[in-house]
C-alpha cells in the first residue's frame, strides 16, 4: 500500500468509526488475499490501521480463508492481534468448511 492509499484509507476508516460511535455499530477491516487486493493483506496491517485510527469500533474481520493464503502462522497471528477481532469467519482452502480442504484444522 502507497502512503497516499494508506492515508486515504485511514481517512475513510476514521469516518467509517465515527458513524459506528454515533450509531452504536462496528466497523471491520477484512484483509483479503493478495489475488484480490494490495492493500490489506495480513492481520497484522489490519491491527495497525486500527491501532493508528484508535477508535473502539473498528476491528478486524479474520477469515481462514485468505489467511490461509497469505499468514506463515495463523494461530500465532491471531494470537498477536487478538484484541482487535471482532469476527472470525471460518472457511477451509477451498471455501468448504474447515477440515474439508487443505487446512489441518483440529477443533479445540
Amino acid at each position: 500500500m502507497t502512503c497516499k492509499e494508506r492515508s486515504l484509507l485511514l481517512e475513510l476508516l476514521s469516518r467509517a468509526a465515527d458513524v459506528a460511535e454515533k450509531t452504536d455499530g462496528r466497523v471491520v477491516i477484512e484483509p483479503l488475499n493478495r489475488y484480490e487486493t494490495h492493500l490489506v493483506n495480513h492481520i497484522g496491517t489490519a491491527a495497525e490501521l486500527c491501532e493508528s485510527v484508535g477508535s473502539p469500533r473498528l476491528g478486524i474481520l479474520a477469515d481462514f480463508y485468505h489467511m490461509n493464503l497469505e499468514e506463515a502462522d495463523m494461530e500465532q497471528s491471531i494470537t498477536d492481534v487478538a484484541e482487535h477481532i471482532f469476527h472470525v469467519q471460518l472457511g477451509d482452502s477451498n471455501r468448504l468448511l474447515p477440515g474439508q480442504g487443505h487446512l489441518a484444522f483440529q477443533p479445540g
